[in-house]
């Protein structure tokens, strides 16, 4: 006799799907109780929790030289009581059968988004839990785990739209020949995915001369930096790369063409132990840029 079954169920969910949320959208749901036997069951309350978390974990060195290093950092943490109250007050009885309490609970705009990786993840969940009012009778709980899609509005960051200048100054090379000193320019530094990326390059031709000479790429490039107390671990990879080829005119203006599915996440969504950034190299000069899922507004 009590609690049968508890059950969270979401309005936007088909079944057989993922259960995804954009940040700044509504969960909308209920809690569904079964509730057995032949008298009322009496809960003093049903609560609905939303809670979102940031995980670092990784090792370095090994035997006795091993270390561990792990942070963790909520990031989300939502409550609503759908029954009763959590301070006191009488009980709830409810009879036999199946009972639904909707509820709806706001995401904040600005959400780190979902990320599994083996030095780190962001993780969501949904749950609920039913306090039954004796003692002796179980807790109804149900969870339900659930991802944040990656979402960012660069329309809201007028302060992309602006230019980018970044100077190079000759450096001395073991390596080969330096191309000496150049700038590089972007016409702004916001970019969404199947835009276009303008890189112009200004310096004297030997410059242009020394870099299709040593045929090299520009690169878009990924940055994930975990963070653990005052420890850091990164990884990186090229997110797309185009080879201007050797010809010294091919190197003063570059275009280079934003994929998919790569998102900035920075310290506005609210994550500080994990973090996503991009930035465009050339050679060894980076101009960092910001991506994101809607595009600026034209000027």
């Amino acid at each position: 006799m009590g609690i049968k079954k508890t059950e969270l169920v979401f309005q936007s969910r088909q079944e057989g799907t993922p259960l995804e949320f954009s940040p700044g959208e509504t969960m909308s749901g209920a809690v569904v109780l079964t509730i057995d036997g032949s008298k009322p069951h009496k809960l003093t309350s049903v609560v609905v929790k939303v809670r979102g978390r940031a995980e670092t974990d990784w090792k370095t060195g090994s035997g006795d030289d091993e270390s561990r290093h792990r942070d963790t950092e909520e990031l989300l943490r939502l409550d609503l009581t759908v029954l009763g109250n959590v301070g006191g007050g009488q009980p709830t009885a409810l009879p036999p059968g199946r009972h639904q309490f909707p509820f709806q609970l706001s995401l904040p705009p600005r959400l780190a988004y979902s990320l599994k990786h083996m030095d780190g993840k962001i993780r969501y969940e949904c749950s609920a839990r039913a306090r039954s009012d004796s003692f002796w009778s179980f807790d109804g709980r149900a969870c339900v785990p659930f991802e944040v899609l990656a979402r960012r509005d660069l329309s809201a960051e007028p302060q992309l739209a602006r230019p980018l200048t970044v100077s190079r100054e000759a450096r001395f090379s073991l390596l080969g020949r330096d191309p000496g000193p150049f700038r590089l320019y972007l016409t702004r530094q916001g970019f969404t995915a199947g835009e276009v990326i303008d890189i112009s390059l200004e310096g004297p031709g030997e410059a242009f001369q020394a870099l299709a000479k040593a045929d090299g790429t520009v690169q878009l490039k990924t940055r994930v930096v975990f963070r653990a107390g005052v420890s850091t671990r990164q990884k990186k990879w090229v997110a797309a790369a185009v080879r201007p080829g050797s010809s010294p005119d091919a190197w003063r203006h570059i275009r280079l063409t934003v994929p998919a599915g790569e998102v900035t996440l920075d310290d506005s969504s609210g994550c500080t132990i994990i973090s996503v950034t991009h930035y465009v190299k050339v050679r060894d000069v980076h101009l960092p840029v910001v991506l994101g899922t809607t595009p600026l507004r034209p000027s």
